[in-house]
């Protein structure tokens, strides 16, 4: 035997039980050349209780002894370490005892009297396999152990059954273990779960299992609430990749948190549709917003109103108070205004002193009502400070080939008007554009 082979023995334990004593003390002078460490017992019932104690790493053994069998202790053994791998030294060569080692999974049945180099033969065909398991074992730890690591949230899958999820989604979940998390049942309530454009599912589990079935689009995007976010009001939001194994029905899904990077974006979004002054939509909003309402007015035969209202002699204001209290004026004006319009109603400031709403589902009879009744406010709201501030007000109705920019006109027309006849006043478009 190779000088390599030799150290790679010595790296294992070994159980050796055999009841007769010079049998027993002959074949230790043989193996305490190659292990470094043997535990011995004379009978099954030493060899369960050195095994429980010690956790060997391989086991050779007579199959016939007092107290206990080689069988039955091997039986009780199996059941606590399916795997340990076993060799059986015996007289007996019966095919009744060779078919229970079979199905015992013993890893080699030698016939006493037993020849030294199938011994070793056998010995170190096992601690081979032992140490690529070890290996293979080690690498598995490594690898868990980075996944555990991992900020984002792993899950591994075979048909849908979660085989692994790694540390980071467990402590999420509220679990400290894979095995507490399988064991659970029933919805886990507190972790609710929304895949954009789907319904919401509460149990992790099923999320899964319908996600093998249901293909998700390539980007999804997935909310989560935390177990301990008991009130289910701070979600963060994930970004999801699964690829499959191939040659398997193993699937990997990875979430990557992109909760700072969604508010960074609905902040920069914000920061694009809105007027940095008084906090309502600004001109890009504004031209986004008109353009789908007449799309939709169209499409649906609604009525489509946009009413242009400007501050009057703001310049005024300016000169006189400064712009500090011009500005004052703005944000008081867009919150008056802001709060007196339906919810699916839109205000946009889309020029210094001006502001233009769109009324969706409205005639020129409720616009007119709605930009009456906002004129009054503004005017009863400044009618005891030294500003005397007051608006003027154009109103357009959208017609069949009006484009968003001819409605702009129109309004913009019947404000001219408005201003013209002494401001103050609501004034709407009549005629054609030429």
């Amino acid at each position: 035997m190779e000088m390599k082979d030799k150290v790679l023995i010595k790296k294992f334990t070994l159980l050796y039980v055999e009841d007769e004593e010079d049998i027993r003390n002959e074949m230790l002078k043989i193996l305490n050349r190659f292990f470094e460490v043997i535990f011995t017992a004379q009978n099954g019932e030493e060899g369960v209780s050195l095994f429980l104690k010690h956790q060997p790493d391989m086991i050779i053994t007579d199959l016939r002894m007092p107290v206990m069998n080689g069988m039955e202790m091997l039986r009780k053994i199996k059941e606590v370490n399916k795997e340990v791998p076993v060799i059986v030294s015996t007289a007996y060569n019966e095919s009744g005892y060779l078919l229970d080692a079979i199905e015992m999974g013993l890893d080699k049945y030698i016939v006493k009297p037993v020849k030294l180099e199938q011994l070793l033969d056998a010995v170190l065909s096992i601690c081979k396999n032992l140490e690529l398991q070890r290996t293979k074992d080690a690498r598995q730890l490594e690898i868990q152990y980075i996944l555990d690591l991992n900020p984002s949230f792993i899950v591994l899958t075979n048909e849908g059954n979660i085989e692994y999820v790694n540390k980071t989604f467990l402590e999420f979940l509220g679990f400290f273990t894979l095995d507490q998390f399988l064991s659970v049942d029933h919805p886990l309530e507190k972790c609710m779960v929304q895949i954009e454009g789907t319904s919401c599912a509460r149990n992790i589990k099923k999320f899964f299992q319908n996600a093998g079935l249901q293909p998700w689009p390539e980007d999804s995007v997935v909310c989560l609430c935390s177990s301990k976010d008991t009130e289910q009001k701070n979600p963060r939001t994930f970004h999801v990749k699964f690829n499959g194994i191939p040659h398997t029905y193993k699937t990997i899904f990875t979430f990557s948190d992109i909760t700072s990077l969604e508010k960074e974006k609905l902040e920069l979004k914000h920061v694009a549709m809105h007027d940095s002054l008084t906090g309502i939509f600004n001109r890009m909003k504004y031209d986004e917003t008109l353009a789908l309402e007449i799309e939709r007015s169209r499409r649906y035969t609604f009525s489509l109103s946009l009413i242009l209202a400007d501050i009057d002699f703001f310049k005024r204001i300016n000169d006189e108070l400064g712009h500090k209290e011009g500005d004052k004026v703005l944000i008081e004006v867009a919150r008056l205004l802001s709060q007196n319009l339906r919810r699916y109603d839109t205000i946009a400031r889309i020029g210094g002193e001006e502001f233009a709403i769109i009324l969706p589902e409205s005639d020129i009879r409720y616009s007119t009502v709605v930009a009456e009744k906002l004129r009054a406010l503004v005017e009863e709201h400044f009618k005891n400070d030294t500003k005397k501030v007051t608006l003027s007000f154009g109103i357009a109705i959208l017609e069949d080939k009006d484009s968003g920019e001819n409605l702009f006109i129109k309004a913009d027309k019947a404000l001219y008007s408005a201003k013209h006849k002494g401001r103050n006043r609501v004034e709407f478009y009549t005629g054609a554009l030429a």
